[in-house]
């Protein structure tokens, strides 16, 4: 979370929606660490048990997939 913003060079004020989604979303203490960091407020969730299926899809499906096969 901490690399994200800073790469993004954005302060967690500037940030108006967090997504949160998988089975990990579903733990309280994943929720605070979220919460505590840009405000309850913010937070939405959603398809918590498919939308990470769902988005891997969606990459496979792209003719060229390779920006998301890179190594970090």
């Amino acid at each position: 979370m901490d690399e994200a913003l800073a790469a993004a060079a954005l302060a967690p004020a500037a940030i108006d929606r967090v997504f949160l989604t998988g089975g990990s979303s579903f733990v309280p203490a994943v929720r605070r660490l979220f919460a505590d960091r840009f405000g309850s407020g913010k937070l939405e969730m959603g398809g918590e048990l498919v939308s990470i299926a769902s988005g891997l899809a969606l990459i496979g499906a792209e003719a060229d997939n390779a920006v998301w096969c890179q190594r970090a």
